[in-house]
């Protein structure tokens, strides 16, 4: 951040004692203005907290017994420069065996240092700390799907912002962990037994690959009244 340093003479005219100032300014872009008010022996402020990469408003009124008087306006730019805060709130969604959704915010006002221009993402493998890779974000969008990931893997990821003179600081980072690939689980020595008219008793044995948190599902056919059709499948879903 910057600062600004405003200075004044008196009116020419007052049209009466000269009783103080009124100094409004702030971002162009932003409606709310900051006030200030002074004396009539004060002749100059100095604004802090003046954001850099943007252009700010300064009004500023002269004050007689009836009032303010008519404002004189004067506009500054301030050149850009790099972000000097990171992305906030970087989070993962959505996460598939081979993808993941995430989605962050711009840096607060007061770092970006200018427009945003784009993004770079650095993500890896947490296995693997040496091989991370960068992947830009070709606009200013704060979405995007990260694709191409190894599955029943956690990675690490964190993200940058630009301006046109380059690129901030990393956020922190976080992590996220893709899906395992669906693989259908088939039971062992499934065996059909004490068939009876209205009920039917089935045994089988755990495969060594199951997992207890995915239940097994049984499937079935049966045609008409009378004849029960021994078609079963059993997978996990």
């Amino acid at each position: 951040m910057s600062t600004a340093l405003i200075q004044w003479h008196p009116p020419a005219d007052t049209y009466g004692p000269l009783q103080g100032y009124r100094l409004r300014f702030g971002r162009k872009d932003i409606d709310t203005l900051k006030m200030r008010e002074f004396t009539e022996k004060d002749d100059h402020y100095t604004a802090t907290d003046i954001h850099k990469g943007t252009s700010y408003v300064f009004r500023l009124a002269a004050r007689n017994k009836v009032g303010f008087g008519e404002e004189v306006v004067k506009e500054i730019s301030i050149p850009e420069d790099l972000p000097s805060g990171f992305p906030q709130n970087l989070h993962s969604e959505s996460a598939t065996s081979s993808s993941v959704l995430l989605t962050w915010q711009p840096p607060i006002l007061s770092e970006r240092n200018g427009n945003i221009t784009k993004y770079t993402l650095l993500y890896r493998d947490i296995n693997a700390a040496h091989h991370p890779t960068e992947v830009p974000v070709v606009s200013a969008n704060t979405v995007m799907t990260l694709s191409g990931l190894k599955p029943d893997t956690t990675y690490d990821v964190k993200i940058r912002a630009h301006t046109s003179k380059g690129p901030g600081p990393y956020s922190p980072s976080v992590q996220f962990r893709t899906l395992p690939v669906d693989q259908a689980v088939f039971a062992k020595n499934f065996h059909v037994k004490a068939v009876m008219k209205t009920s039917v008793f089935l045994s089988w044995e755990i495969p060594e690959n199951y997992n207890s948190a995915m239940p097994f599902k049984i499937s079935f056919l049966c045609f008409g009244i009378v004849y029960f059709n021994e078609l079963f499948k059993i997978e996990v879903n």
